[in-house]
């Protein structure tokens, strides 16, 4: 490849040399190259200069203050940064309509780009009106985080609750014992199937209430089957129930017969137990 080499080109009178036609590479044009540590030590350059830069191997041009990477400039799309800061203090920084200012995401709607996958923001999954998420801390300390005006804070909730659905666990006895675990549910339901001579709770909380209520379903047809009155209490011994009057409880022996125990357990002590007994519309 062929090369001319000249310190400078000018006129006689100083005044600009033009080329009316431009000028026509045959052969791509090769920009004057430094590597990242060269670039930041050259002096005395004016503004407008542009230089290959080997060590990232981009395209630089000198603003008059500094080299600036060719595809950083205002109006060139770039997609890889580590920090963008806002230009004013205190208005933020809009990208693509989307407002991002003090920490905070200020959009209404998040589209997922692949149909049926959802959208992942940070480790967070958003698909099909729900969140998978193991944790939400909050940003401030001791300020709880908000969800659609719902505080969550210190184990509590606090506002307005519209309407929620509870889930429901049904579970069975084995060799007499009905195992209730309330670490994920407070409503149960039993079909009986065998007399109940004990009732084990696990999971319960120890310095906090708990009400947990069990249906017991009777069998449509054949023998009815008893519920007794003794429970333990996360692996204790076994305990009889506060019950008004202290009468107890005695499961309503009639074919389909529905029977409603409510649990109210006071940190882990021995559960006041209330009943709604042989329940049907007919």
């Amino acid at each position: 490849m062929s090369e001319i080499v000249v310190g400078e080109v000018s006129s006689p009178s100083n005044s600009k040399i033009i080329f009316s036609d431009g000028i026509t590479f045959d052969t791509p044009l090769k920009l004057k190259s430094y590597t990242a540590v060269e670039l930041a030590a050259l002096t005395g350059m004016t503004a407008g200069e542009i230089v290959y830069e080997s060590t990232n191997k981009k395209v630089n041009v000198y603003t008059g203050n500094a080299w600036t990477e060719v595809g950083a400039l205002d109006g060139i799309r770039q997609t890889s940064y580590d920090v963008i800061n806002e230009a004013s203090t205190g208005v933020g920084v809009t990208i693509d309509g989307v407002l991002h200012q003090d920490g905070e995401i200020y959009l209404d709607v998040i589209n997922e780009d692949s149909t049926n996958v959802g959208v992942t923001i940070d480790g967070v999954l958003v698909k099909d009106d729900s969140v998978t998420v193991d944790n939400i801390y909050e940003k401030t300390t001791s300020a709880g985080v908000t969800i659609d005006g719902v505080l969550l804070k210190d184990g509590k909730l606090t506002g307005t609750i519209a309407g929620f659905n509870e889930q429901k666990n049904t579970i069975s006895s084995s060799s007499g014992v009905l195992s209730v675990d309330v670490d994920n549910y407070n409503t149960f339901q039993c079909s009986l199937t065998e007399n109940i001579t004990q009732i084990d709770f696990t999971n319960i909380d120890g310095t906090h209430a708990h009400n947990i209520q069990i249906i017991f379903n009777q069998p449509i047809s054949g023998s009815t089957y008893t519920v007794a009155n003794s429970v333990t209490v996360n692996g204790g011994f076994a305990l009889t129930p506060k019950t008004s009057g202290n009468a107890g409880f005695t499961a309503t022996a009639t074919n389909g017969a529905v029977d409603i125990l409510t649990f109210t357990f006071i940190s882990a002590g021995i559960p006041f137990l209330t009943a709604v007994q042989d329940i049907r519309n007919s």
